[in-house]
């Protein structure tokens, strides 16, 4: 999910506003930004850890997660970004990290759910079941 700010009568003013006639892959709007959700999110496995932070191994955030390469895509324009993913986080867990967010950003991205449907488990029955037939 992909969730992008929209005007707020209450928003602070922006110095540079986003161009109407800018293409739609010029994502140079973008000044503060989130990652919010479960494994899916923060990268499970995928690369090496984000830091050495106690934080970041603790919710397994790695550095090749598609959240790792939107930064790295996104570049030196931003000015803040909040990395809120935790691998096992479930929906209330989401939600919290969203409150725990600033009121305003350009961008929002968010995965979850997997967690909630035991996802893993029926992974594991799928696996399970294939390796006894064969």
């Amino acid at each position: 999910i992909l969730v992008t700010g929209t005007p707020d009568i209450d928003a602070p003013p922006k110095d540079n506003p986003p161009e109407t006639h800018l293409p739609v892959t010029d994502l140079t709007f973008i000044r503060t930004w989130a990652a919010i959700g479960d494994s899916y999110t923060a990268g499970i496995g995928a690369g090496d850890l984000w830091s050495d932070r106690k934080e970041d191994y603790k919710c397994s955030r790695y550095d090749k997660s598609y959240v790792a390469l939107l930064k790295h895509l996104l570049g030196p324009q931003v000015d803040k970004f909040s990395y809120k993913a935790c691998s096992g986080a479930r929906t209330g867990d989401i939600y919290n990290q969203a409150r725990e967010l600033d009121k305003f950003h350009d961008l929002i991205v968010m995965t979850g759910g997997g967690n909630d449907l035991a996802w893993y488990a029926s992974l594991s029955f799928i696996h399970l079941t294939i390796v006894n037939l064969a």
